[in-house]
């Protein structure tokens, strides 16, 4: 058993499991087509309540374009992703950071084992915005902790949707049963 929530507000330590299993893959820049799409970044600026509020997020990171360029130089990519439950009622307040907090956990581990094994520039990007700090401790300008936090893939401007459909990872939108949570390492 998996204790779910680190915060134990609302459950008062009961554990739970999660019933869905990490999807983890290496693939070939050759073999995947990464999609670049200004909607994206245009769902941080017109619905998140993070946007300029973070340094891992729009607009206190760089544009697409930037992106684009920058991870076009890479030649692999490690895919980590979760399925989570939505339905129970329970997504708001824990799965939402747990999610994002657990599959952050795992990239960080590849991200280092990636540049152990040679490659220097390896980075990870994760899924839905950085919560290593509170939002109240976030300073907005600058990372509190630069060798942890990490921008979210949807911040970048790249469309998770589209690459899940690539991987042939079912998902629901919206989400009824389960949300995914998913991010990558370049390397």
């Amino acid at each position: 058993m998996i204790k779910y929530c680190k915060c134990n507000k609302c459950i008062k330590n009961k554990t739970i499991t999660n019933p869905y299993n990490i999807y983890q893959k290496a693939f070939s820049l050759e073999d995947i087509h990464i999609d670049f799409d200004y909607r994206v970044t245009a769902l941080c600026k017109f619905g998140c309540e993070k946007f300029s509020k973070k340094p891992t997020c729009p607009p206190n990171i760089p544009e697409i374009e930037f992106f684009r360029d920058a991870l076009g130089g890479y030649k692999k990519i490690y895919i980590i992703g979760r399925k989570y439950p939505y339905s129970d009622g329970l997504f708001s307040d824990h799965w939402r950071i747990y999610s994002t907090n657990e599959i952050h956990d795992l990239l960080l581990k590849k991200e280092t084992e990636f540049f152990n094994e040679g490659y220097l520039y390896a980075k990870a990007f994760i899924g839905g915005s950085c919560k290593i700090c509170s939002f109240d401790n976030c300073n907005s300008t600058k990372c509190a902790v630069p060798g942890k936090g990490r921008i979210s893939l949807e911040g970048t401007g790249i469309q998770v949707f589209s690459l899940m459909k690539l991987l042939k990872l079912e998902y629901e939108e919206p989400p009824v049963n389960y949300f995914w949570r998913i991010g990558m390492v370049f390397f």
